[in-house]
């Protein structure tokens, strides 16, 4: 059991952040940092546990860093420690810097048996989280995860946070003033300005792109309330016990970073795991800002959106623990929650189970934790759980997925190609009765196929 069960010691928060650049440099400076320093986040824990803040980063960055008034003021309460950075070599690509600087700090975390709080440059923490995570740690939690569902769009995150009156009206940077927002503030800020990569994970819309990572269900409540219940494979770890894990290994960070097997290879056998399942407790508003993916209508309806479904989360490099947290729900909601919610959030159990096979064992994933803290028993209410006619029938489900399903997701393949030769034939069509743009646009299309078999350069713009 952990030191803060056991006796009067308490061990330290070790926050980390890898961050380099003028741009990730200027979002956790401006953003990220003030929100930690809100009253329920890092000056709530001061009086209560050691801490020190880990900043991954190249010594140019500390440098300008240091001068700052936001980080003369997270020097009243915390210590910040430098961890340079290596040289990134050209061949090296961008984003495995970010993995280099995280293994080095893990590899810290656990040396001290401190616990690792997860800070990401671009993100904004809801006041009252870190005091929300020394309370867990308390109470004997070993790891505490929240999903990753919703992303803001970059420009349309700042223009709602401007336009909800939620943002300084002067650089936090320069002031050193905290930014203090409510879960609720965030999720009214999040629904407002999500990312493409989370708009097409709606499941009840007719884009949804089919892929398991983050479906997700809109709640519209009687009392006004909006917001979403969300499934998913991809959570932040927000706090580890490195104190709780026996074998380390960050060189499993190479692959993939925190999205492969890396979280399942130190905690995969805990059983004090806590999961963030309502954003009035701890909230995240995080942005992207490359481009969202078109958003295309999904062949053959709700059938073809529970195949490409069922593909996606059977895929090898999803493991064990992935699909363990997969059935876990969360409520990201702008008001107080209603009995709506739990019919919504059933159905959406009902959807998933559905075109999954769930593994066995969930449960004992936080099965040494008080009662209080683990939340309702997912085995229990997948057990519990009514399944269309169909789908209970083992033999036609069987026959579906052995002979319909490879045949469905194999005409899902090949309608996007006969599409496209539908449309060449119209046009040829067109340029044989006279039409002068479909004649253009075939001797453009002759031309550039001549010049790409041949090897040539061809830049001519299409007609």
């Amino acid at each position: 059991m952990s030191d803060d069960v056991t006796s009067n010691v308490v061990r330290p928060f070790y926050f980390v952040v890898v961050v380099w650049g003028e741009r990730f440099r200027n979002y956790f400076l401006e953003y990220c940092l003030p929100s930690l320093l809100a009253p329920g986040n890092i000056p709530s824990i001061v009086l209560r546990r050691p801490a020190k803040y880990l900043v991954a980063t190249t010594q140019a960055d500390w440098e300008v860093m240091q001068r700052t008034a936001i980080f003369a003021t997270l020097k009243r309460y915390v210590e910040p420690v430098f961890i340079e950075l290596p040289p990134c070599p050209p061949e090296r690509p961008y984003w495995f810097q970010n993995i280099i600087g995280h293994k080095l700090c893990c590899d810290i975390v656990y040396r001290d048996k401190a616990y690792r709080l997860f800070s990401s440059p671009d993100a904004i923490f809801s006041d009252g989280s870190v005091a929300r995570m020394d309370q867990l740690a308390r109470a004997g939690v070993e790891v505490v995860l929240k999903l990753t569902v919703p992303c803001s769009d970059e420009a349309a995150a700042f223009t709602t946070l401007d336009a909800l009156g939620m943002l300084p009206k002067k650089s936090a940077r320069d002031t050193g003033e905290p930014i203090s927002l409510s879960g609720r503030q965030l999720s009214s800020a999040l629904m407002q300005s999500m990312h493409g990569h989370s708009i097409v994970n709606e499941w009840d819309a007719p884009y949804f792109c089919g892929y398991a990572s983050t479906p997700w269900w809109r709640v519209r409540g009687k009392n006004g309330e909006d917001g979403i219940v969300a499934f998913g494979f991809l959570w932040d770890v927000m706090l580890i016990d490195y104190a709780a894990v026996e074998l380390h290994d960050a060189q499993i960070l190479n692959d993939r970073g925190w999205d492969g097997d890396y979280i399942m290879s130190i905690v995969g056998d805990l059983k004090r795991l806590y999961f963030i399942r309502d954003s009035d407790e701890m909230n995240l508003m995080g942005w992207n800002f490359l481009p969202g993916p078109k958003l295309t209508r999904h062949p053959f309806g709700e059938v073809g959106k529970g195949l490409a479904f069922r593909t996606s989360y059977n895929r090898p490099t999803i493991n064990r623990l992935h699909r363990s947290f997969f059935f876990i729900p969360t409520r990201i909601h702008t008001g107080q929650t209603s009995k709506d919610w739990d019919a919504a959030e059933q159905r959406a159990l009902r959807t998933i189970l559905t075109w999954t096979d769930p593994p066995a064992g969930i449960s004992r994933l936080s099965s040494q934790l008080a009662s209080e803290l683990r939340g309702p028993d997912p085995d229990q209410r997948i057990s519990q759980t009514v399944l269309p006619w169909w789908r209970r029938n083992s033999t036609l489900w069987a026959v579906f997925i052995r002979i319909a399903t490879p045949a469905l997701l194999g005409v899902a393949k090949v309608k996007p190609v006969l599409s496209r030769l539908s449309l060449v034939i119209k046009r040829i069509h067109l340029a044989c009765v006279g039409d002068i743009q479909a004649q253009q646009w075939i001797s453009w299309r002759l031309r550039k196929t001549l010049n790409l078999a041949l090897k040539k350069p061809f830049n001519e713009p299409r007609p």
